[in-house]
């Protein structure tokens, strides 16, 4: 099983670079659709095809930028359902296109668009996501719990953790959108989480600059112990080093290695 696919590493100013986006369970899950995400997604019919969830963090175009046109591909073209998770100002910002370009409507007493639907954010304490059996008898039923935050003026920034139990271990798996370094992510991702194993795809700057807007390493040194710097895969950093594929064995070794690491 695929547990995690990374389908690119670069920012807001990449356009030679894929977005950081990433799909879940085989594909089943797409977090982020920056603008030049489709481009990856539109050519794989088998990965595009697969995927039923769609997750944004932010309403920044190298989260968001394409998520309609993908949208529009999953109804016209593949004619497969989609469900659409975001912060309420991501997914008013996405209806304001739609009823822009005149065609389509979005009542605002309608929760159902096509095969698209927004769940406000303050209805997310703890959302329960079936998959049904698109996924492998392992994960039959993540669940997917929301951290919302104020991010560098984002009036709602979602991080999302995925809990699963496999081979009798418990794990959580955490993307964050664009964020600082803060502990109210590590608790989130870690201690909050109770699990066995756990990891956390941390948005990060790979130029330590004062004031940035992202995390860089002084933050990383000021706030984590080495043990949850361990656990934590450093993304958005326009660097093409990145992993693509983690497995479920991958992620394990990955978490085992870590576990080692004292505090």
């Amino acid at each position: 099983m695929i547990v995690v696919r990374q389908l690119g590493n670069g920012g807001a100013f990449s356009p030679n670079k894929t977005n950081t986006s990433f799909t879940l369970f085989d594909d089943t899950i797409l977090v982020d659709c920056g603008y030049n995400v489709f481009r990856k997604l539109e050519k794989p019919y088998d990965i595009a095809n697969k995927i039923r969830f769609l997750l944004i963090t932010h309403d920044h175009d190298d989260h968001f930028g394409s998520a309609g046109t993908f949208i529009y591909f999953k109804e016209f073209a593949l004619r497969s359902p989609l469900y659409f998770y975001a912060p309420t100002i991501v997914a008013n910002r996405y209806f304001e296109v739609i009823n822009y370009y005149g065609r389509y409507s979005y009542p605002a007493d309608k929760e159902d668009f096509w095969h698209v639907k927004h769940y406000p954010s303050d209805s997310w304490k703890e959302l329960k996501v079936e998959i049904e059996n698109e996924l492998s008898s392992h994960v039959e039923n993540p669940q997917v719990d929301i951290l919302v935050q104020d991010s560098h003026g984002i009036i709602e920034n979602a991080s999302y953790r995925f809990k699963f139990e496999a081979d009798g271990k418990r794990y959580a798996i955490t993307i964050s959108g664009d964020t600082k370094a803060n502990r109210k992510l590590m608790d989130f991702a870690y201690t909050d989480a109770k699990v066995d194993y756990w990891m956390l795809f941390h948005d990060f700057q790979i130029y330590d600059t004062v004031n940035s807007i992202h995390a860089t390493s002084t933050e990383f040194n000021q706030l984590y112990s080495e043990f949850e710097k361990a656990h934590i895969v450093r993304v958005h950093t326009d660097e093409d080093d990145y992993k693509e594929i983690w497995t479920l064995e991958d992620v394990t070794n990955f978490c085992e290695e870590a576990n080692n690491i004292s505090w």
